[in-house]
């Protein structure tokens, strides 16, 4: 599911769009073709939480029925863990882990006009806090693309907020095995990004993307454009089942301590048609 992304350090200049979107909104925007849906709303009815001694045992029993077979497991997992994926497990190819490890946590970074940017953050990947800084503008407005984040790791989610937040105590909520826990945003190493922000969302946007979207809409003032976002609002664990198969199971609920996304984050409004003359086609990460 990877891409060749673009470097983060790569700018490109475009003339500013004066169209009635972008007078509605005070600045200039760019054309942003939608990305292919995972679903929206595909996580409308939360899925029910086990505990980790409740899977163990689960997938212990459903392995002795099963042994390795496809059609029994997929049962199985359908009866007694029914949010739950089934994956073949892949090889240990250290040219893929390297290859996964080093992708780039950005897509495309375009200088909209002198005093707008966007950033395409894809993924929280391992260098998101090195990249993410580094293309920050000093000053003026940012537009965030998250339409291709299908979210990652929480941790890592909640840093990259604090450079557009500051710290926040308490900022999200996470519940797994009848225990709540409160998780702080935490302060970023320089300044935080003080600008008019703008995020983007769509289908593809999911969990951890979707409550970053959802936290800078709650305390950085953005607006959100775009369509509706997946409804994701638990965390996976990977399990591993057998010698073939490693099964991905939801074991916490995220939200803000106020309010969730359950049926989709819905946006303030929609992309404004007339961007899809002004940026080539984005590829789908």
């Amino acid at each position: 599911m990877g891409r060749h992304a673009r470097r983060c350090d790569e700018l490109l200049p475009l003339s500013p769009w004066r169209g009635a979107a972008a007078a509605a909104l005070g600045w200039a925007w760019l054309a942003l073709p939608p990305l292919p849906a995972v679903g929206a709303g595909q996580a409308a009815q939360p899925p029910t939480l086990h505990s980790t001694e409740e899977i163990g045992r689960h997938l212990a029993a459903l392995q002795a029925r099963c042994g390795e077979g496809e059609a029994c497991l997929r049962a199985g997992l359908a009866d007694s863990l029914p949010a739950s994926l089934l994956q073949p497990l892949p090889p240990p190819d250290s040219d893929r882990i390297r290859w996964a490890s080093s992708l780039p946590s950005l897509g495309q970074v375009i200088q909209l006009d002198a005093a707008t940017r966007l950033i395409a953050l894809d993924r929280f990947g391992r260098r998101v806090l090195q990249e993410l800084p580094a293309a920050l503008p000093g000053q003026g407005a940012l537009v965030l693309d998250l339409r291709a984040n299908q979210g990652g790791d929480l941790a890592r989610m909640l840093k990259v907020a604090g450079w557009f937040t500051g710290g926040i105590k308490g900022a999200m909520r996470r519940a797994a095995a009848g225990q709540v826990e409160l998780l702080d945003v935490p302060a970023p190493a320089g300044q935080p990004f003080r600008g008019r922000l703008t995020v983007l969302i769509g289908p593809a946007t999911a969990s951890s993307a979707e409550a970053l979207a959802a936290l800078l809409r709650r305390h950085a003032g953005a607006a959100i454009l775009g369509a509706p976002s997946a409804g994701k609002t638990y965390l996976q664990t990977i399990w591993p089942l057998g010698q073939a198969w490693q099964v991905l199971v939801p074991t916490a609920a995220i939200s803000l301590p106020e309010a969730g996304w359950t049926g989709g984050l819905r946006p303030d409004g929609p992309l404004p048609p007339d961007w899809a003359a002004l940026m080539r086609p984005r590829e789908s990460p």
